[in-house]
């Protein structure tokens, strides 16, 4: 990224000392070669006529309008790299392969399952902030046809441990269980979709049983 900012800005700056080079130099070419044609009484091929100082205006306004136009694409070369930039973060979203694969066909399925969820010594920090934890050693029982209320005020990880089970995150260390599996060993799509979470005020986990 760095690289490429420095890219551009010496782009930018090449392009606008080059404009004022540019201009100088038709300066100099323009009045210099325009009075020699007049003096000289060169014939203009277009009209078969001696250049005039009108002739010589002529073409120097063209060629500086013609300069100036050219060194309008200065600010695209910005635009270009930035756009290079950001394509390049792109590319790396859509080829970065997660730790969780939601599409990935590895892992096994229950068939017949007790729906009992256990929380064993189970730590957790989110990855954009490691140095703030969460969860702590918490040890946890969901068992099978009993409800369980999560109560706490709000940042103490009740959403997280939904969150968790459902495995949009892997606890740090510990483990969370399905009728005595792991969690990490059962396949993502097969657990999510024998989940149902009910909102109203609260949050209600239902496993759908087999």
């Amino acid at each position: 990224m760095k690289k490429a900012l420095k890219k551009s800005a010496l782009m930018t700056g090449i392009s606008l000392g080059l404009n004022y080079c540019f201009n100088f130099f038709v300066y100099a070419i323009a009045f210099y070669v325009g009075s020699r044609l007049v003096d000289f009484q060169v014939i203009n091929p277009r009209n078969d006529e001696p250049y005039s100082a009108g002739d010589v205006l002529a073409i120097y306004f063209t060629v500086v309008n013609g300069g100036m136009s050219l060194s309008m694409l200065a600010p695209a070369f910005k635009d270009i790299f930035n756009a290079r930039l950001m394509v390049g973060k792109i590319f790396r979203v859509i080829d970065r392969i997660p730790p969780i694969d939601a599409e990935s066909g590895k892992g096994i399925t229950l068939t017949d399952f007790v729906p009992t969820t256990e929380f064993k010594n189970v730590c957790f920090s989110y990855p954009n902030k490691p140095g703030a934890q969460i969860l702590k050693s918490i040890n946890l029982v969901f068992e099978a046809g009993k409800r369980t209320a999560l109560v706490g005020e709000s940042g103490c990880g009740k959403s997280t441990c939904i969150q968790m089970i459902e495995r949009f995150y892997d606890p740090t260390s510990g483990s969370i269980t399905l009728d005595g599996k792991d969690l990490r060993n059962l396949n993502v799509q097969w657990l999510r979709k024998n989940i149902s979470l009910l909102k109203e005020g609260y949050i209600e986990f239902v496993f759908h049983l087999p």
